[in-house]
């Protein structure tokens, strides 16, 4: 309890101790929000494995403190983009219960970032990537107070998922949707918006629509 009182408890490399600390003495939301915080911490240096294990922990936790399943569903998503870079199988799964559950809560913000995730999980076949499309579109609807860049990125996302599926007309529609924020000058998520949507014409269909695709993402390039 000292520790987690004293001026050291701002120092984010402490999170891991802070939350033993907290645990160990009871103080189990503190021990919660510290716990976050390590897998936070965790993930962005590229240490999945010490994340997951957090992440994990955090959910045990927030369920010993009856947390609603807003809570679950954000703790989801952090532990499926962990395990998405621990190369965990299971991963995708993880970030489709998220996104259920932000769907099912009216949480758009941890609904777009599981759709976001899941670009960087499994792309499954069959019924799992019709799931992950109405993800993507659910969080496009919802994206709506969201930056041009993040809505670009999941129009491009749904382009790609509907490769999949024989809407070659609708695939051809979101891609130029897609392209259309990608032009000169713009930078991040924009142009990696861009760069999806651009793909979504590889995959057969008309010709005449591949070529119109390409020769505009090609001016913008």
């Amino acid at each position: 309890p000292a520790l987690l009182a004293s001026g050291a408890a701002s120092v984010p490399d402490l999170a891991p101790h802070l939350a033993h600390h907290a645990r160990m003495g009871g103080l189990e939301d503190d021990a919660l929000r510290w716990a976050i915080q390590a897998g936070d911490i965790a993930l962005a240096d590229l240490a999945p494995d010490e994340a997951v294990r957090w992440f994990e922990t955090s959910l045990e936790d927030a369920a010993a403190l009856g947390r609603c399943d807003e809570v679950r569903a954000d703790l989801l998503v952090r532990l499926g983009e962990a395990r998405t870079l621990a190369g965990a199988p299971d991963a995708i799964d993880t970030i489709v219960e998220s996104a259920t559950l932000a769907m099912a809560t009216g949480a758009p913000a941890t609904l777009v970032r599981a759709a976001l995730a899941i670009d960087r999980g499994t792309i499954k076949v069959g019924q799992p990537a019709r799931r992950q499309l109405d993800i993507l579109e659910a969080a496009l609807d919802a994206s709506t107070d969201a930056d041009i860049a993040t809505r670009a990125r999941l129009t491009a996302l749904v382009a790609e998922r509907l490769v999949r599926t024989d809407e070659t007309d609708r695939r051809i529609t979101t891609a130029r949707e897609a392209l259309e924020p990608a032009r000169p000058g713009d930078r991040g998520d924009s142009a990696e918006g861009g760069a999806h949507g651009l793909a979504a014409h590889r995959a057969p269909g008309p010709a005449a629509g591949r070529a119109r695709l390409a020769g505009e993402g090609g001016a913008r390039g």
